[in-house]
């Protein structure tokens, strides 16, 4: 009996919305599909071929997206599926409450952390003023 071929260290780049894999010997293509619905086991396929695949994720919120990649060969059909699943942030929403309160000769900027933080905590705050025509950015 022939062994089926599994594919194995699925990973995603943010930077240009590529999945790749390393390939197995004998692999005829591959079949990446991806969890789109909101139950899962909806899963849609990517077209392409070889060992990586481009797809756009603009517009989709989904903060965790599970991918299926099988190997595909002429003879045998599908190999067992190899799963990722794909942790993804978004940048925060707005301040909660920001508000300004003067004392004497100085200034305070108060807000209250935002109610969605995008999917990983909030580690920094810029605040920045208008001086004249040019923004500044305040220690």
């Amino acid at each position: 009996m022939e062994e089926t071929c599994k594919v194995s260290k699925p990973r995603y780049h943010a930077s240009n919305h590529t999945v790749e894999w390393d390939g197995c010997e004998g692999a005829d293509d591959y079949v990446l599909s991806w969890d789109q619905g909101e139950q899962n086991n909806t899963f849609i396929e990517i077209e392409g071929h070889g060992n990586q695949r481009h797809m756009n994720l603009d517009g989709n919120t989904k903060r965790e997206i599970t991918f299926k990649l099988e190997a595909k060969t002429n003879d045998c059909g599908l190999g067992p599926p190899a799963t990722m699943k794909l942790e993804r942030t978004f940048v925060p929403g707005p301040l909660e409450c920001p508000r300004i309160e003067a004392n004497g000769c100085f200034l305070s900027v108060l807000w209250k952390a935002p109610k969605d933080d995008g999917g990983s905590p909030v580690t920094e705050y810029q605040v920045t003023m208008l001086n004249g025509t040019e923004w500044t950015t305040l220690s």
